[in-house]
């Protein structure tokens, strides 16, 4: 696949990602991890952040977020979240 096709297929398929993704089943291993690691409190960038599934992890434990994504698709959904300090 080219970028282009996969920006492609993420604009096609980003409201069934965020529905099969983006329920809470709680952050994974590796978002815990970091979510320890970091001063609650602290500013988070969210790069590739998809739908937000991540940031509603990190906001809901005190964090600030700013975000991009590639797709304005799945940025367009993550944005709804209304969890991010800067433009997403």
């Amino acid at each position: 696949m080219t970028d282009n096709e996969t920006l492609n297929a993420y604009a096609r398929h980003a409201d069934d990602y965020e529905a099969r993704f983006g329920r809470d089943t709680g952050p994974g291993q590796h978002l815990q991890a970091l979510m320890d690691a970091v001063q609650t409190g602290g500013r988070v960038l969210d790069l590739g952040c998809g739908t937000g599934s991540a940031a509603r992890h990190l906001a809901a434990a005190g964090f600030e977020l700013d975000a991009w994504d590639a797709s304005p698709e799945m940025a367009a959904i993550a944005g709804k979240l209304d969890v991010f300090n800067g433009a997403l």
